[in-house]
């Protein structure tokens, strides 16, 4: 008898061990990943160097390891299948420095030990990781956790004031049930995870470049300064779609979690939240809110009921919603209930190029590279045509019209053309003469065509309250990439804001008129709107039209005859100054205001009579220098297109200058230069 009992012990043990050893097995689930290098361009086009996480493969339900062998920031969401109790990760760290893992709120079972690093002068044991680390070039590390549902980060446990800054984080989630957070009571139809990290550049560069450290050129992250502030691993442009929540009264699980090193406040307008859990752990009493704190290291889950059909904004309250200090970026996205939707399609024409961007939420056009987008009935949508270098924006056909923004309404499909034309730079003049004031604008030729509509003439503007004295400008007044006309007279500035008739204008009066005084113009700023100033016998006042501020430079130029000169003359994008002295030109090129008593180039004109004149004739971004000329009562213009500083001879080579004329020769024209 006790033999029968014994054997069926066996058995019995036999049966439960293997059991368990079912059970342990789909119960588990495995992930591998690689810590390698890659890089992230951000939307002002700069490239930061990243350190993140590839999953190359995983054990247990088929698609957990999306994007194989892809080194993504953030890393690869880790997904644990509901039931199963097990998490382990095997890490291989390809990076030049140890790597660990660790995921708060989860108990670790396995490579959980801390590494100590030495012992202080108190005789404490300091540590270099909170758990065991895989080692640099090549190393490997085995980690398992004890899953529960919920949300929950994995991060770099090793140097982590530098390693996630770097990029070394992702999400952890795992449901107690198909369709059900924590329970019945936390059921939801969709579900979306929104982590939120930042970029310090500077932090990456050094880092990247082998200088961050006590001897670097960056010794710690006490001075970290966020430049780019990211949802998902992505700063908000304009290409950025909107995040689908499902249908009208459906539940939504946002789950919120927070890599970066500062405190931020998500917020929705337009639709509260209901705040579930933190870290993985269930509320025992939810609330209600429409923006919540979420500290660095933190998750929040939260539900929410979709309401009507449309678009929601989701912004950082705290203000990281800027892209490298450019607004209109960082933390913001759109949360779409969806509902019918129409298509918009944008096309570009014309011998000039540039890209068509949605400057509005919910953003989905960058025309370049995605020139479509379906948008729910009854969006409104603002596009921006942007010129590149050489190129104009000429207008819009199809579903709008005119040069400005394009503000299209999507009841039904609709199709947008952009159409760009060749930037072409051009001289003109404006002439006082008799009862007459006219500004005459070159087609191009550099010839007086007559004026009028017709393809090859000019286009001449009609001045009809003139007063003698006014000294005719040109600038971009109003940003659209278009040079329009404007009158200096006596203190006060008339600016045209339409490139083809002197109607509308904007007056500006910044200074009391002083004798002496040489009205100026110059994008002060480099926000892409000419601004206005005056210069007077060495003296510089600099008023931007925009904000109202002014600069005053003191001292550069003075001498008797000096004729002041704008342009950007480094290429940065902002006007500097200079100083045209009987052919030799002192330029400003590091924008600093300090006089350069060499001149920058020795002999460009000279001539009794010579008027400098300046622009892009090459149209690389970078303004040249140039000479107005009167000869026998013609006037004639000698450009620098080949940028040497040396009046060379007339031509189309690169070893030649342009040369423009006659246009202009009466004693009271203007010479004056622009896009027209």
């Amino acid at each position: 008898m006790m033999k029968r009992i014994n054997i069926l012990a066996a058995i019995f043990f036999l049966i439960l061990v293997s059991s368990l050893g079912l059970a342990g097995t789909a119960s588990a689930v495995t992930y591998n990943l690689t810590a390698d290098v890659t890089t992230k361009t951000m939307p002002d086009g700069t490239v930061v160097t990243m350190w993140g996480f590839a999953c190359t493969s995983s054990s247990g339900p088929t698609g957990l390891c999306t994007n194989p062998g892809v080194v993504t920031v953030p890393g690869p969401q880790l997904t644990v299948p509901v039931g199963q109790t097990t998490l382990t990760v095997n890490l291989t760290n390809n990076l030049p420095e140890e790597v660990s893992l660790i995921i708060p709120g989860l108990q670790q079972t396995a490579g959980a030990s801390p590494v100590a690093s030495f012992t202080d002068i108190q005789g404490r044991e300091r540590k270099t990781s909170f758990s065991a680390v895989a080692t640099a070039f090549g190393g490997g590390q085995t980690y398992t956790w004890t899953a529960k549902p919920g949300t929950y980060l994995y991060q770099s446990g090793s140097h982590p004031q530098v390693q996630v800054q770097m990029g070394l984080y992702g999400a952890v989630k795992q449901n107690f049930a198909a369709g059900q957070a924590y329970g019945a009571s936390t059921a939801f139809s969709n579900e979306a995870v929104l982590l939120f990290s930042e970029i310090d550049p500077a932090l990456h560069a050094a880092v990247a470049a082998g200088t961050y450290g006590p001897a670097g050129t960056m010794t710690s992250t006490i001075n970290y300064a966020p430049r780019y502030f990211l949802i998902n691993g992505i700063p908000y442009s304009a290409q950025r779609p909107p995040l689908s929540l499902g249908l009208t009264g459906t539940v939504t699980i946002l789950r919120f979690l927070n890599a970066g090193f500062r405190e931020i406040v998500p917020v929705i307008n337009g639709m509260y939240m209901t705040l579930i859990a933190e870290d993985g752990n269930h509320y025992a009493n939810t609330k209600s809110q429409y923006s919540m704190i979420l500290a660095p290291g933190k998750t929040i889950d939260a539900l929410v009921t979709n309401p009507g059909q449309g678009y929601y904004p989701l912004y950082e309250r705290r203000l990281g919603v800027t892209n490298a200090a450019a607004t209109g970026g960082g933390m913001m996205m759109s949360l779409e209930v969806i509902g019918p939707t129409f298509l918009l399609t944008v096309e570009k024409s014309g011998t000039g190029t540039g890209t068509v961007e949605s400057a509005s939420m919910p953003g989905g056009i960058s025309c370049g590279t995605a020139c479509s987008a379906s948008y729910l009935s009854g969006t409104e949508l603002r596009l921006v045509a942007k010129p590149a270098f050489g190129s104009a924006f000429v207008g819009w056909a199809g579903g709008c019209t005119g040069a400005g923004d394009c503000i299209v309404t999507m009841d039904i499909a609709k199709t947008v053309n952009a159409n760009f034309g060749l930037k072409k730079f051009s001289i003109g003049i404006y002439r006082t003469a008799n009862i007459m004031s006219r500004w005459y604008l070159d087609n191009g030729s550099g010839l007086f065509d007559g004026c009028g509509s017709l393809p090859g003439q000019d286009l001449c503007l009609d001045l009809t309250d003139w007063l003698a004295g006014d000294v005719g400008v040109s600038g971009d007044w109003n940003g659209t990439g278009r040079t329009k006309t404007g009158i200096y007279r006596d203190g006060q500035w008339y600016l045209s804001q339409s490139s083809a008739a002197f109607g509308s204008v904007l007056s500006f009066a910044p200074f009391t008129a002083v004798p002496g005084d040489i009205p100026i113009t110059g994008d002060w700023d480099g926000n892409g709107v000419t601004d206005i100033g005056r210069y007077n016998n060495g003296k510089w006042d600099l008023y931007n039209i925009t904000t109202g501020a002014v600069t005053v430079i003191l001292s550069f130029g003075g001498l008797a005859g000096d004729i002041p000169v704008t342009g950007d003359w480094n290429g940065d994008g902002t006007t500097e100054i200079g100083i045209y002295r009987n052919g030799s030109w002192h330029l400003d090129n590091a924008g600093t205001y300090v006089f350069p008593v060499t001149p920058t180039y020795a002999s460009f004109g000279g001539l009794a009579g010579d008027i400098p004149v300046t622009g892009d004739w090459d149209g690389n971004g970078v303004t040249n220098i140039g000479i107005y000329r009167n000869v026998l009562g013609l006037s004639y213009w000698y450009l620098d297109s080949n940028a040497n500083g040396i009046l060379n001879s007339c031509g189309t080579t690169v070893a030649t200058d342009t040369c423009f004329g006659p246009f202009g020769g009466w004693s009271t024209d203007r010479p004056l230069t622009g896009y027209w």
